[in-house]
């Protein structure tokens, strides 16, 4: 669809609108499910809030990047999560103590790409969260049709190696850790192992995404969740009554909880294992990958050479394809032969390696 101010379009596929800025597309509304998008591009809501006339706010022109940031604290994350809201102004805040006294168009993306890589205490992912978090906050005021320019549009970092094999726990360096793990942390551990979930979906797990019908945790929120997928993770037996259990014992609320019985976020969970693991020995090269994501590279791993192939690995994962699949484990994936779909291999196949310990 055409305007006099640029060409917007709707992918089908995840049904958003997008307008292009700078020759970049920006994502505007998504398409409600039971709006066609024929329906849509006539409502007023859209000509009103992204087609108006463009109207410079020549007082928005001489603001700092400070005044920047904080008006978009207010005014444009109104419908994020509140942990997006709380991530959103962590980076925003360290960007300010840095360039919030300066003009915003006197940014220079390569001038900010150099402080974001020397953030020495933020992980590879930790420096590209900060980089879409800044981008996003300058996209939304020229959405807004108040900045005539995206003065950060241009702002790339280097491509983050990809982990996968390497970052797998040991089964020797799991069974280390859990003998000597507090209760808590043992708990969330095992279910980590034995799902091969994302850490936030493990930590923020509910009685009401359990269905004993067909013995899965659906998780209402995930990482791909924007993309309307839905996310069904598949459960043994002992989990299914580790999760039955555990719902008996809290009720409402998280399932998995501190040691005192509060919330237990991701950034702290891989403290926690990464001092375990200090405490028990491993080898420091060893411990600087342990984190919370390790059991789910090693859950891949062992998916791999059980024989499930990769479209049923990355199914179980909660990929939309096996592209993620093949970047992270492309060696295991050289190596394997696919000889099945059956979820029990991969316990024979973890009972035959911990045989061996």
């Amino acid at each position: 669809m055409a305007t006099e101010y640029g060409t917007v379009y709707l992918r089908r596929w995840d049904r958003w609108w997008y307008f292009k800025v700078n020759g970049k597309p920006v994502k505007l509304v998504k398409l409600p499910a039971d709006q066609t998008a024929a329906e849509l591009a006539r409502a007023d809501k859209i000509k009103e809030l992204r087609f108006a006339p463009q109207n410079t706010d020549t007082k928005l022109d001489a603001l700092t990047c400070q005044e920047l940031c904080d008006r978009y604290m207010v005014d444009g994350t109104t419908e994020d999560e509140p942990h997006t809201v709380t991530n959103k102004r962590r980076v925003l805040n360290a960007f300010c103590q840095e360039f919030g006294t300066l003009p915003y168009n006197r940014l220079d993306p390569e001038t900010v790409k150099r402080w974001i890589l020397s953030m020495k205490d933020w992980t590879a992912g930790g420096r590209r969260h900060a980089a879409q978090t800044i981008k996003r906050c300058f996209n939304y005021w020229v959405l807004s049709r108040k900045l005539t320019e995206h003065i950060l549009a241009y702002l790339r970092l280097p491509e983050a190696k990809a982990r996968g094999e390497e970052y797998a726990i040991s089964l020797r360096n799991y069974r280390v850790m859990m003998e000597a793990a507090p209760r808590w942390l043992a708990d969330i551990m095992f279910a980590l192992m034995e799902t091969g979930c994302r850490p936030s979906e493990v930590l923020e797990l509910t009685a009401d995404e359990y269905v004993a019908e067909f013995g899965i945790w659906r998780k209402a929120r995930h990482k791909t969740s924007k993309k309307g997928c839905l996310r069904e993770i598949k459960l043994s037996p002992k989990m299914v009554r580790i999760t039955e259990e555990r719902i008996a014992k809290y009720g409402t609320g998280r399932l998995y909880r501190g040691r005192d019985g509060g919330t237990v976020t991701a950034s702290y969970l891989s403290e926690r294992l990464k001092e375990l693991a200090a405490d028990r020995g491993i080898p420091d090269k060893e411990c600087r990958k342990i984190c919370g994501y390790s059991f789910r590279h090693r859950w891949a791993v062992d998916a791999l050479e059980a024989g499930l192939s990769e479209v049923e690995v990355a199914s179980f994962l909660g990929h939309t394809d096996t592209g993620m699949l093949r970047r992270h484990y492309g060696h295991t994936l050289e190596r394997v032969k696919y000889k099945g779909d059956k979820l029990a291999r991969l316990q024979a196949h973890r009972e035959k390696e911990e045989a061996k310990l």
